[in-house]
């Protein structure tokens, strides 16, 4: 715990590192149930009902955590928009995104049922949401992400790796209002996650890419760290109109 905020971060079956498939990464909409559980089950223990504050709830994340956080603020997902998250990726060189891609490829996306798409997963508890480079930003109903109750502030990488990269972040800031957006200079889908120590092997692709340009990377984290924490103090000590 780091200025006084507890972090819950879950793990999510079928759609997380170790424990992915294609079918797991298009079933976005059971990582928010995943996340309210969680939640739940912290509410019930006496230790940290003494402790928490429920009027200062955020949801955050990078990638599909970022999906998972607009989510849990109150945007929805769209069963005519529904598509792929990563819909050009065909073709890469990343033997992890090969294999997904084929996987993505194969599957009937009318299979999964409308009321699961278009579900709410709002969670009326949070009241500020940060995404890191969210995706699926096509497969959102932008209505919703324009009307979501809790204060919103996006990330957006600036460039791509490779064009098999493109997840179509930056679809978001024509889609969210104004000023809740930002496009971060220099950064990557992968500059969000955490720098690499020394000694990583950078003969495998996917590392590779994660260990690209450590010190920006670890510049660029240090500043959207801490406008995060500026954002979410802003919001949790906005006096009401």
């Amino acid at each position: 715990m780091r200025h006084g905020i507890i972090v819950i971060a879950t793990d999510h079956p079928g759609n997380m590192t170790g424990d992915s498939s294609a079918d797991g990464m298009m079933r976005i909409w059971e990582r928010p149930k995943d996340l309210v559980f969680a939640l739940d089950q912290l509410l019930k223990q006496s230790d940290f009902q003494k402790r928490l504050d429920v009027s200062r709830v955020a949801a955050a994340g990078h990638s599909a955590g970022g999906t998972t956080a607009l989510l849990l603020g109150g945007a929805r997902l769209s069963s005519s928009r529904f598509t792929s998250p990563i819909p050009l990726c065909e073709g890469s060189k990343d033997p992890y995104f090969a294999k997904t891609c084929t996987e993505l490829k194969a599957i009937d996306l009318k299979k999964y049922p409308k009321d699961a798409v278009d579900g709410n997963y709002h969670d009326p508890r949070v009241t500020a949401v940060v995404g890191f480079d969210p995706g699926m930003a096509q497969s959102f109903e932008p209505s919703t992400l324009k009307n979501m109750k809790p204060k919103t502030w996006l990330f957006i990488a600036d460039k791509l790796n490779a064009p098999q990269d493109q997840i179509h972040s930056k679809d978001f800031i024509g889609m969210m209002p104004a000023n809740a957006t930002q496009v971060v200079p220099n950064s990557y889908h992968m500059t969000f996650l955490q720098a690499c120590k020394p000694g990583i092997p950078l003969d495998d692709p996917e590392l590779k890419e994660l260990c690209l340009n450590t010190e920006e990377k670890i510049r660029i984290q240090n500043d959207v760290a801490k406008k995060t924490l500026e954002f979410f103090e802003k919001v949790w000590n906005e006096k009401p109109l």
